[in-house]
């Protein structure tokens, strides 16, 4: 707003931009010259919020590894490694969701997911893969952030996976740009779904909803609204 609305018709009084709007050789104008900076401080602002809730983002990566090693070591039919916390599970076996149902959504939604980033928006299958496992990582922090805080930082997590994505390569700059945002949109979207998710799950544990039969009536809601 300072630059756009005060600094902006300054500098083009003075002469030192040529127009407001638009991209041009002829000269810098106000929106050439003030969206760097400004993404600049939209990245360093998100990086900030998520470097002061230090705590949030160990205990975030903390549980995502913990739960990673669980579902290994289900596969391989041994105990759980888990933290004294995390031993006790309120809801019974018969009514949690079978590793089979959410494995195979998990699957065919990697797929699905890298088949129209790769037919839509021309991003390369490794390149959505990362995506997808940074949208996964980063989840954790989503939901560690709102249990806590009742805050998603969404943009801090777009802004990672931007970051990450920034020396990507692509066949031009304007492809890079399209994966770059692609890609942040794609972990801001996974985390704010979670985060709908896992309240959902919560409202329905409250209330004394079966987990299962919730994520039946997600599975048949989500299907008709991508419909």
């Amino acid at each position: 707003m300072s630059g756009f609305g005060i600094a902006g018709p300054l500098m083009m009084a003075n002469g030192a931009l040529i127009s407001g709007f638009g991209f041009t050789a002829n000269g810098p104008t106000g929106q050439s010259w003030f969206l760097w900076p400004g993404i600049a401080l939209m990245v360093f602002s998100s990086f900030t919020e998520l470097f002061i809730r230090y705590d949030v983002l160990w205990l975030a990566i903390k549980g995502g590894c913990i739960e990673l090693v669980n579902i290994f070591r289900r596969l391989l039919n041994k105990d759980a490694w888990a933290d004294a916390e995390d031993d006790d599970d309120p809801v019974p076996k018969y009514e949690q969701v079978p590793l089979l149902w959410w494995g195979t959504g998990l699957l065919a939604s990697v797929i699905f997911t890298c088949f129209v980033m790769g037919f839509m928006f021309g991003m390369p299958v490794y390149q959505s893969l990362i995506a997808i496992i940074l949208s996964f990582m980063l989840s954790f922090i989503g939901l560690q952030a709102s249990g806590q805080t009742d805050i998603n930082p969404l943009g801090s997590i777009g802004k990672v996976t931007q970051l990450v994505f920034a020396k990507m390569p692509a066949e031009s700059v304007k492809a890079v740009q399209k994966n770059n945002l692609m890609a942040g949109n794609m972990a801001a979207s996974a985390a704010a779904q979670s985060v709908d998710m896992v309240g959902d799950l919560k409202t329905g544990h409250l209330l004394g909803a079966s987990p299962r039969s919730q994520f039946l009536a997600q599975m048949v809601g989500s299907v008709f609204a991508v419909i």
